[in-house]
């Protein structure tokens, strides 16, 4: 039953952990003089010429009052006496250009280098492990099948009890488990990846079939089960998420299609034993960086051709050259009359793309 399946990724999709530290004097005023300058503009923020630099959003994150989008990953940073002064969120294109340990290692160089005075934790907060793979297709009568931990279940004598069955037209999509402390997800990759348009994960896969379809078994857990697990730290989570595995294995599982009337009773289905069992990795992959720009070039170009047609529309135009002139003479009139020029904005954007440090940079230090 379990015969044709393989791994095509697996490892670490997500991490995210809170600092708590005494921070380097003039950081707050720094950032503070930066979101005045940028009058709720998000700004290129930079430390010392040449130093590392971040773009402070406009915007704060929840209870922080200045959001840093880094290289890679996010830092939110407030001086609120109810949380940690400082909140990390790597993402998970970084997690698997650089290897999730050396992408923690460079976190923490430049929480060290630019952040802190002194020492400072790391505290597990939000840790996503994943596998994707080949040669298993759910179908919806496996929601019935599957048993989980989920607390809703105790109202409801339904297998998986909290669940959510998704589907996009005739294809199902797959099903989410459990909510808030610990959630089960299993849903079809490609799926996620058109509607996202991000497919740099594509570049991290070995041997997938291109024609078949790529199935994502995810399990999300945060503090409580964590700290349940005794992974309490952002080293223990990365050196330790096998653990992470093996508990969302069991608590939730894919049970065999008939046998005992109660389904918690039936046997462990084949297909789940084997995933089960699956070795979590650690995807490093220099392309992903490559990658994820074209996509980002890609969904660039099919909105402005989606607006620009719609444009051409509008005016009753119908040569492409025609409409670029004309839209361009409106669009520069549109960013006069704000006081602002199109050059001016160009520049101001390039300033918001920030670089990250090259890989294996880490792993020398």
């Amino acid at each position: 039953m379990s015969e044709g399946l393989r791994v095509l990724s697996s490892g670490v999709d997500t991490l995210y952990f809170s600092s708590r530290g005494k921070l380097r004097d003039g950081l707050i005023e720094a950032l503070e003089a930066c979101r005045t300058e940028g009058g709720g503009r998000s700004l290129r923020f930079e430390f010392g010429e040449g130093g590392t630099a971040f773009v402070r959003r406009g915007y704060g994150w929840k209870g922080y009052r200045h959001w840093l989008e880094g290289p890679g990953f996010d830092v939110m940073v407030g001086v609120s006496e109810t949380f940690p002064p400082v909140y990390v969120q790597l993402r998970s294109d970084f997690i698997h250009e650089m290897g999730v340990s050396v992408a923690l290692a460079e976190v923490v160089r430049i929480l060290v280098a630019h952040f802190f005075a002194g020492e400072f934790t790391l505290d597990l907060s939000r840790l996503d492990v994943y596998c994707d793979l080949q040669g298993w297709e759910p179908r919806p009568a496996d929601f019935e099948r599957f048993v989980s931990r989920a607390t809703a279940r105790t109202h409801h004598e339904i297998p998986g009890g909290e669940a959510e069955l998704f589907g996009t037209g005739r294809r199902l999509s797959g099903f989410t488990f459990g909510r808030k402390e610990f959630v089960a997800r299993i849903y079809e990759k490609r799926l996620q990846m058109a509607a996202t348009g991000k497919d740099w994960q594509m570049s991290v896969w070995k041997d997938a079939d291109p024609d078949a379809a790529v199935w994502r078994i995810e399990f999300q857990a945060r503090r409580p089960v964590l700290a349940a697990l005794e992974l309490r730290t952002a080293e223990e989570g990365v050196r330790r998420r096998q653990g992470l595995w093996d508990y969302g294995g069991k608590w939730l599982s894919l049970r065999e299609a008939a046998g005992h009337s109660r389904v918690s009773r039936r046997p462990v289905a084949p297909v789940w034993a084997w995933v089960q069992r699956v070795q979590l990795g650690e995807p490093c992959e220099p392309l992903v960086r490559a990658r994820a720009r074209l996509a980002d070039e890609r969904r660039l170009i099919a909105a402005w051709t989606g607006y620009s047609t719609s444009y051409a529309a509008l005016q009753r135009l119908q040569r492409l050259t025609d409409t670029t002139q004309v839209l361009g003479a409106s669009a520069e009139g549109y960013l006069a009359r704000a006081g602002r020029s199109f050059e001016g904005e160009v520049e101001h954007k390039r300033s918001l793309l920030v670089d990250r440090a090259p890989v294996g940079a880490t792993r020398e230090a």
